[in-house]
């Protein structure tokens, strides 16, 4: 949801500066997991990408068991966050 949307429906609400080199970094180590699973990753922005796990490289029969492989990496990196995490799962499930 754009910010200024986000302000009109909470105009209490505090916004915080962006941090886009963190963004960043957050976004290359999902995509750096996503790519230990497949080749075919359509990315959507900085946080999100669709994935086709149909013949993913970890061998693993269901797209299910490849969105939790690729959350429980997540979980263990060091710039762990828990709404990309989220996102991360999401973007998964929608396959």
């Amino acid at each position: 949801m754009p910010a200024v949307r986000a302000e009109r429906l909470c105009p209490n609400a505090i916004f915080l500066p962006p941090d886009f080199p963190r963004y960043r970094a957050v976004s290359r180590q999902a995509r750096e997991i996503f790519k230990r699973h497949t080749d075919l990753i359509e990315p959507l922005s900085l946080d999100e990408a669709y994935l086709d796990v149909s013949e993913n490289k970890t061998g693993l029969p269901t797209a299910t068991q490849v969105a939790r492989d690729a959350v429980t990496l997540y979980y263990d990196a060091e710039y762990s966050d828990v709404i990309l995490s989220c996102v991360v799962i999401c973007s998964i499930v929608t396959l």
